[in-house]
């Protein structure tokens, strides 16, 4: 059985900004607010407001999203929440820099869940920004 969250999101129970990532093959789920995010320098990426799982943390049931670091981050699915743009990418490009750091298109809360095979990284898109 899957945990569900989108109605939470859908009936504006979160009152920041953020995302929901899904953990894989199991039952748990994180939101990450938009105060979690930093100044992201790393990667070229211009100070962009930016997470990545590099940094630790555990889902709602307990499990680290990231418990075995050769094995990559157990997040299998994300849904951005509220009135903002997000990128992603497989790398933990705010704890490392990465010369080749490259990030998705973007993705709106109009995007609903998005299934990944896998997610290190999630930067804020703000309007004007021009970095790919």
């Amino acid at each position: 059985m899957r945990l569900v969250l989108f109605p939470l999101v859908t009936l504006g129970l979160y009152k920041e900004r953020g995302v929901l990532l899904f953990e894989r093959d199991d039952e748990g789920a994180i939101f990450v607010p938009e105060s979690s995010f930093e100044d992201n320098w790393s990667s070229r990426r211009g100070g962009n407001k930016a997470w990545d799982a590099c940094r630790g943390g555990q889902f709602d049931n307990n499990h680290s999203i990231w418990p075995f670091y050769r094995d990559g981050p157990r997040i299998e699915a994300f849904q951005v929440v509220g009135n903002w743009t997000l990128r992603f990418a497989k790398e933990c490009g705010l704890t490392h820099s990465y010369s080749g750091f490259e990030v998705s298109s973007n993705f709106t809360a109009a995007s609903g869940r998005v299934p990944v095979e896998r997610v290190a990284y999630v930067e804020a898109v703000e309007p004007g920004t021009t970095l790919v």
